[in-house]
Formats: structure tokens, sequence, C-alpha cells
């Protein structure tokens, strides 16, 4: 991102890092750090508190969408779907994926940071990230370890506590989060749940410090 900054006319005036919601899924965030309730994210253009807040909201279902941005709102917020929607690719199962999706985020780039008119502060950040389960890269667990989380778990990283069902295992490697409603993995633990689920290696949802931390960077375009 600081590199397509520099070569597209911007002036980096902060970095930092923030969090995600527990779990580290889309709509919690949503509802936790934007307040505007366990919603998806291209539901947001049409909230009224978006508007109420003088916002003017766009949504991007893939890379190549573009939007004619209204000059006087107080603010604009841009969502992207991108990268959440290549996982979901077949190629999401190989190592490479993340370098070959390079080109895909210099076209949301151009949707969306480039037709921000200028004289806007803008703010980038995302609302969790991925862990990536390549070779090596999981926690050392036994099959016996494991079994209980895959068969309380299944494929994913988290189970809310409302859901019907077996009660969370008392497990050191997940956490249970009562006032959150939900039970998380810690770290890299991958399960081996049976099917498809197996086989992906980007997952979150769950509490690592790759889903939970968020990266964020505040830009201005450089003077004329």
């Amino acid at each position: 991102l600081l590199n397509l900054a520099q070569t597209s006319g911007f002036i980096v005036q902060e970095t930092g890092a923030s969090y995600s919601a527990l779990p580290t899924e889309t709509t919690d965030f949503i509802e936790h750090r934007l307040k505007f309730g366990n919603i998806a994210p291209s539901q947001l253009p049409k909230r009224k508190g978006l508007r109420e807040k003088g916002i003017a909201g766009y949504y991007y279902d893939n890379p190549n969408q573009q939007h004619l941005l209204e000059n006087d709102s107080k603010g604009v917020l841009l969502w992207s779907a991108f990268p959440d929607n290549t996982y979901s690719d077949s190629g999401a199962r190989f190592p490479q994926h993340f370098e070959q999706i390079h080109k895909l985020l210099e076209t949301v780039w151009l949707n969306t940071i480039q037709q921000i008119p200028r004289g806007r502060k803008i703010l980038v950040t995302s609302d969790h990230g991925y862990v990536y389960f390549g070779p090596g890269l999981s926690f050392a667990r036994s099959n016996t370890e494991l079994r209980p989380l895959s068969e309380y778990l299944g494929g994913e990283r988290y189970r809310r506590l409302s859901d019907e069902g077996k009660q969370p295992p008392d497990h050191p490697d997940l956490v249970v989060f009562p006032s959150r409603k939900v039970a998380v993995l810690r770290g890299r633990i991958q399960t081996h749940p049976p099917g498809k689920a197996a086989s992906r290696l980007y997952k979150h949802g769950g509490l690592s410090i790759m889903e939970i931390l968020t990266p964020w960077v505040v830009l201005e375009r450089e003077e004329e």
C-alpha cells in the first residue's frame, strides 16, 4: 500500500495498527467497530445511520467495479470485497495465491482510492486479516489433541455459543468469550475436518496476530 501511495501521488501522513472484532468476521467488525449493526458490507450504502452522519457509502463487489463519488458529502465510505472474494477461488488452495492477487490490488486501488476527490483525508484499513496455513506453519498438535476441536468447529475458526449443539470443549487451544457468546481458536491451530474445508490454506475468524491486527494508513493527495 505504501508503494502504491507513493507511485500514485499520495502523501503518507500516518501509519499504525488497530484490531478487529471477535470473532474476526466482517459482520462482527461492522457491528462492534462501525456500530451499524450485524449486517453485510453490501448493505452499508443504504444504511440510514450512515446517511444521518453525512457519509455516502459505496460497495465494490469486484476489482473492476467503479462508482461516481459524491463531492458534497461530509465523508465517504468505500468498502471493497477484495481480497475476500479471491479466497473462495480454487487458487486459494496454493501458496502463490497472495502473490498473484497483487495486480488485482492495483486495479482496486485505481477504482477506489484514486477516485477520491482531492482535499479529503483518506484512511485505508481492513476489517480483519487472514491466517495462512502453508506447510509447517500450523502449531504442532497430535490428532488426539485436535479431534475435539475438529468435532466442535469443523473447518471454522470459531463457533457462536448461541448455536444449537454441543458446548465448547475444555481445551487449551480454544478461548471462550461469554460476553461475546463465541468460542475461538487461539493462534495457528489447524483443525482437520472432513471434506473441502481441510484444503483451505487461508482462514479467518479466530484469535491470532494475523487475523486480529489490522494495519492502517492515512493519506492525502500531493498538491498539484
